[in-house]
């Protein structure tokens, strides 16, 4: 039970589960760009771009067709008896994948219409139809993970994703490479994957639903959760706003750098992605179990911020010399991109990490102001940044949203839950970040071992300062005392 841990085993606690999913989400992006180089030598940048337009859609489909209710499933999970609680997840699953049917079927029937006045350069078929099918069968896994999260079964949650890479693997290189399918087969790759696994999930959800349900036993979350669906669409739109306004200004190929720099970017969005997944499990038991939650919860969020502060840099600095590795200079111009998508998606974990209260509250129906302020900031800026500096004002934008959206996020939260904030600790934290982060970039590195090995000397000292700032004079050097005393026993 949390509510008899001590600070120091709850940390224990959380980090053990976040080494347990980072572990697979680090082996599936060093396998991905592991791969980088096999798919270069049949996609183009131009290619790329369309396959960032397809996924713009599926990101847009994501929790349209989800509504958030796994999020539901997350929260009640613990506070469902068990006797009842396969028919709560049965009925809450059955709504999910029914909607998610009828939207991706009206979307396949009378999307063509809607993409021709949307989507001037990708071509509905086959593009754009595969993205809705991938989207729509994605939607099944996203019920047996929110369970597998709430039960904190990390080590199978892992399993599941690894084996979900290996097999879109195997799917994609088979049809870009052996038989030549260019990026049709990149994007039909993904949604054969997303079908294969569709039939898993089915097979995960007979274990944890049952066919006896009824709508009623979806009511509470329901009440929950529908509040949240404004928030769904609004951040369905904002999802592929970046790519509507670049389609009309941006040819394919600087969209495909745009989205190979956007990917770079996501290999710190593991990391975020990481820390969330056990993250959301853990701070809903300390608040339920807990009388010392506020505190808990504040002092958590300094810890998640600051180590994600690490891969941050390590990706903003080191992909440089990533790509050079590589060798393809088609691709160079994708660097400029990845600082400032790093950034961006550091500040939504932000949002993660800080922004979380109303729901701890049970207090969603401010939910859709999140979204309005981001998709309303987003829009402005997308329309004067975009046609002024093309794809840099693009990225340029979505961070000016990002801001807009935390500040509401987090303002909200603390509201309905109070807190600690932390600013000022955070701020001394983000001022030697930006340092290091200056010093890494813009000092003349002559030759690229000398840049490799100086950036890892910076991102060295950048985290013995991070852990002095948060951790305090005495536990910081606790914990030193305690790692020779570590390697004595495992000599020992």
């Amino acid at each position: 039970m949390y509510s008899q841990l001590s600070v120091a085993q709850l940390f224990g606690r959380f980090s053990s589960a976040t080494a347990v999913y980072g572990a697979s989400l680090v082996v599936t992006r060093l396998g991905w760009i592991l791969l980088l180089p096999l798919y270069w030598t049949r996609l183009t940048p131009a290619d790329y771009g369309v396959i960032g337009i397809a996924g713009a859609i599926q990101m847009f489909l994501a929790p349209v067709l989800g509504l958030g209710l796994y999020d539901s499933v997350q929260r009640f999970y613990h506070e469902w008896p068990d006797g009842s609680r396969k028919r709560h997840v049965a009925a809450l699953w059955a709504i999910a994948l029914g909607w998610s049917a009828v939207v991706s079927a009206a979307l396949l029937a009378g999307g063509e219409f809607l993409s021709e006045r949307l989507i001037r350069q990708v071509p509905f078929h086959p593009f754009i139809a595969l993205a809705v099918a991938t989207a729509f069968f994605a939607n099944f896994l996203q019920f047996p993970l929110a369970i597998l999260r709430t039960r904190q079964r990390a080590l199978t949650f892992a399993l599941v994703n690894l084996a979900s890479f290996i097999t879109q693997a195997a799917i994609t290189i088979a049809l870009v490479i052996v038989f030549d399918q260019g990026v049709v087969g990149y994007i039909a790759g993904m949604a054969v994957n997303a079908a294969l696994w569709a039939l898993v999930s089915v097979a995960m959800m007979a274990r944890e639903t049952s066919l006896r349900f009824s709508l009623r036993d979806a009511r509470e979350p329901l009440r929950y959760g529908l509040p949240t669906v404004p928030l769904a669409l609004l951040d369905g739109v904002s999802a592929i706003l970046d790519r509507y306004f670049l389609d009309k200004h941006v040819g394919l190929a600087q969209i495909g750098l745009y989205n190979v720099g956007n990917q770079f970017g996501n290999a710190f969005n593991m990391f975020n992605a990481m820390m969330k997944t056990s993250w959301m499990p853990f701070l809903y038991r300390v608040v339920a179990e807990r009388d010392d939650g506020p505190a808990i919860l504040s002092r958590f969020a300094v810890y998640y911020l600051t180590l994600l502060l690490v891969p941050a840099l390590a990706v903003a600095l080191l992909t440089k010399d990533l790509i050079e590795i590589i060798g393809d200079s088609r691709f160079l111009g994708a660097y400029p991109f990845v600082p400032a998508f790093v950034l961006l998606y550091y500040i939504h974990a932000i949002a993660a990490a800080m922004g979380r209260g109303m729901d701890l509250a049970k207090k969603t129906a401010l939910w859709p102001v999140v979204a309005l302020v981001s998709l309303a900031t987003a829009v402005a800026t997308l329309a004067i940044l975009v046609p002024a500096w093309g794809a840099p004002g693009a990225v340029a934008a979505l961070i000016c949203a990002a801001l807009a959206r935390v500040i509401t996020q987090v303002a909200l939260s603390f509201h309905y839950y109070p807190r600690p904030l932390q600013l000022g600790l955070l701020s001394r934290v983000w001022l030697v970040a930006a340092a290091v982060f200056a010093c890494g970039f813009f000092a003349p590195w002559w030759q690229l071992w000398i840049s490799i090995a100086g950036k890892t000397v910076l991102l060295l000292v950048a985290t013995a300062v991070f852990a002095r700032l948060v951790l305090g004079h005495a536990s910081f050097h606790a914990a030193l005392r305690r790692l020779p005393m570590r390697r004595q026993a495992k000599l020992g």
